[in-house]
């Protein structure tokens, strides 16, 4: 498997045209995307990469609790950034409990 290639699959299967910025950018339909659908794709390749390394993995299917993602026994909280046309992050800040391990 390719990581990146499958990334931007899942970019593009979920969205179609971008801002002009990223028109030829690998990863281009991740502007246009909403944060639910970032947060969507996020968890689906961070499921689908841990699976490919023999990784028992699986998403939160409640959508709403504290985490996102399964990985290994360790309860995940799966986040996606991208530069700004500022060129700024648009990550957010990241914390970590003694129950959950965030990363970005």
């Amino acid at each position: 498997m390719n990581p990146l290639a499958y990334l931007a699959k899942l970019i593009a299967d979920t969205v179609q045209g971008s801002p002009q910025k990223w028109a030829k950018g690998r990863l281009v339909g991740i502007k246009a995307l909403s944060s639910t659908e970032k947060g969507n794709i996020a968890e689906a390749f961070v499921v689908r990469l841990a699976q490919h390394y023999n990784l028992k993995a699986a998403p939160n299917e409640s959508k709403r609790g504290e985490y996102d993602v399964m990985v290994a026994d360790k309860k995940l909280e799966v986040k996606m950034a991208s530069e700004d046309v500022s060129g700024n992050s648009s990550s957010m800040g990241f914390a970590t409990t003694r129950n959950t391990t965030c990363f970005a």
